[in-house]
């Protein structure tokens, strides 16, 4: 289903609007609402009493050249996205859209499933359910791209408020399954804020905030009426959090914040805000009302919570 502005055409694009019992995109299918001409992409807006189902390499995108990318919501029982994606992106100098996703019940993201937003800045991300599960590779991003140019820009923010759990799980060898707000251009990225009654990041499986050009990085806020917990390492990449102002760069990183009954660290998870750069590291609070426990390897190799100028 496409509502297009082709290249050198000028005007706005359409919306596409669904109502449906559930909405299955199944092999390849598209749900595409763009402008690759002079003006703005469409918006997407979904409204199911069940599922909706994203499976194998099925898209869903709002992309704008040289206008802004289009807005999706999705009201649904639960969010199934299986090796498929939904991206919003302003490809020139404009603003990535908004996604709002409104779930009953669960939302799902696996087999190098995707949701994201980039733009100059880039829109928000946020998630409404009971659960919501990452893993094999799956990624919420949002942030500045490449083609951002001013540096007073903020993109927005991540926000996910679950009622029940959210559970992160590497899973693959090497996979990187992450929740990252993050600044390619110039501007500053927005927050990641996770509310849930338990949060868990398993096998590689990470939540960063960083910058690879000129801007500040977002706080991230974690909070939790029960457990967080950070677990095992996947290939190279170690389960945790991470706010960084990579070699290079300029800005200072937020702040990172957990809130939580009990905090678990182990098994080489880490939690970490670095400058590699030029600029100021942010603070790392935590607030645990029972207990913390930091256990690494067993081997000599240690589990770090960092917050210090490289």
């Amino acid at each position: 289903i496409l509502s297009s502005v082709n290249t050198d055409a000028v005007g706005n694009a359409g919306n596409i609007i669904i109502n449906s019992g559930s909405l299955n995109l199944n092999n390849g299918a598209l749900l595409f609402a763009n402008n690759s001409g002079q003006g703005n992409a469409g918006n997407i807006n979904i409204d199911a009493e069940n599922n909706v189902n994203l499976l194998n390499n099925s898209n869903i995108s709002t992309p704008g050249t040289d206008g802004n990318g289009g807005n999706v919501e999705i009201v649904a029982s639960s969010l199934i996205i299986d090796n498929s994606v939904i991206v919003l992106n302003g490809l020139g100098e404009g603003t990535g859209g908004n996604i709002t996703i409104n779930a009953i019940d669960n939302v799902s993201l696996s087999n190098n499933a995707s949701i994201g937003v980039v733009g100059s800045p880039g829109g928000f991300i946020k998630i409404n359910a009971k659960n919501l599960s990452l893993s094999s590779d799956s990624q919420l991003f949002a942030g500045a791209g490449v083609n951002s140019e001013a540096s007073d820009i903020i993109s927005g923010d991540i926000v996910i408020n679950l009622s029940e759990d959210l559970i992160s799980n590497g899973a693959n060898n090497d996979s990187l399954t992450t929740i990252t707000n993050a600044n390619f251009g110039q501007g500053s990225s927005g927050n990641i804020e996770i509310s849930a009654r338990n949060i868990q990041f398993n096998n590689g499986a990470t939540i960063s905030s960083f910058t690879f050009s000129q801007g500040n990085i977002g706080n991230i806020t974690l909070n939790a009426t029960g457990d967080i917990s950070f677990d095992g390492i996947n290939g190279s990449r170690t389960s945790g959090i991470s706010n960084a102002v990579e070699e290079g760069s300029t800005g200072n990183t937020g702040n990172i914040n957990i809130t939580a009954q009990n905090l678990n660290l182990t098994n080489g998870a880490d939690i970490s805000s670095r400058v590699s750069g030029t600029g100021d590291s942010g603070d790392i609070n935590l607030d645990v009302a029972d207990t913390i426990t930091i256990d690494g390897f067993g081997f000599g190799q240690p589990v770090i919570v960092d917050c210090g100028e490289n």
